[in-house]
């Protein structure tokens, strides 16, 4: 696990709830004031698609559910929202 000024750089755990068409991602803190959540369209993706930001520990994704496209999610810790 990689540490950055106290807090880990990545959650270790993320939960990720459907809702009709929304995604609703939940983590685990990590000490971090604010969270970024990025996709891919591919596992090995760059991730480079900002999707949100949020001092919270969890972010709906509105309309993220369509039909045969798999997306991919990683959530960051940040210093800035």
């Amino acid at each position: 696990m990689i540490q950055l000024a106290g807090w880990h750089l990545t959650p270790s755990q993320i939960v990720i709830a459907v809702m009709g068409n929304d995604v609703e991602l939940t983590w685990t803190a990590t000490g971090a004031p604010s969270y970024q959540v990025h996709e891919s369209q591919s596992a090995d993706g760059d991730f480079d698609t900002l999707v949100g930001t949020t001092a919270d520990t969890s972010l709906v994704i509105p309309g993220a559910i369509q039909l045969g496209v798999l997306t991919y999610y990683r959530v960051f810790s940040s210093t800035a929202p």
